[in-house]
Formats: structure tokens, C-alpha cells, sequence
């Protein structure tokens, strides 16, 4: 199951609290990279986005790697896999197509 994260000051934070209590979701959270949960930061400090390019939908250039990346914190076992990436919300078509 995929879905765009809500939209900044939001409400994001509290949801994905809420969200992430049910035993079949798995989030970033484990990475305990900044930012609160969101799959972009570790993009970024993995080297496939930088800061500037972040909002781009050409960015990351390759969601194959990003999902593997995406991967080493999802538990992949589980039936909803959650990104917070508020940078995400119109890049869900290329994640779901990189799955």
C-alpha cells in the first residue's frame, strides 16, 4: 500500500504517530536520521538528492536505488510502508513504479 504523506503543518507528525502504532506498518523512523521520520533525509545523506534538489520530481534520478535504500529501514514484511517526505507527496507515481 502506498500513500502521499499529508501536506506540511499538517497535522503529518501526529498522524504518523498515530498510524505507526498498528502492527502492520513500518516506517523510517528506525533510521533516527533528522527529520522526523522522513525517507528524504536519508536520500540525502545517502548521496541520491541533495537539499537544493530535493522538491524536484527528477530527484532522486533513480528510485530503484532510492527503494533499496528505502529498504534497509522498512520492515518489508509488513503491508503498509510508510514515508513521511512531505517532498514526496507528488512523486508517489515513481516510487510505487520503482516497487
Amino acid at each position: 500500500s502506498l500513500s502521499p504523506p499529508p501536506p506540511p503543518f499538517s497535522g503529518s507528525t501526529a498522524l504518523l504517530g498515530l498510524i505507526a502504532t498498528s502492527p502492520t506498518v513500518s516506517t523510517h523512523c528506525p533510521a533516527k536520521i533528522r527529520g522526523e521520520c522522513e525517507g528524504t533525509s536519508i536520500l540525502i545523506k545517502r548521496g541520491l538528492m541533495t537539499e537544493e534538489n530535493r522538491w524536484s520530481e527528477r530527484s532522486p534520478a533513480d528510485w530503484h536505488a532510492a527503494v533499496r535504500v528505502y529498504e534497509e529501514y522498512w520492515n518489508m514484511s509488513q503491508d503498509v510502508l510508510i514515508d513521511k517526505s512531505v517532498e514526496n507527496i507528488h512523486k508517489a507515481k515513481q516510487i510505487y513504479e520503482a516497487m
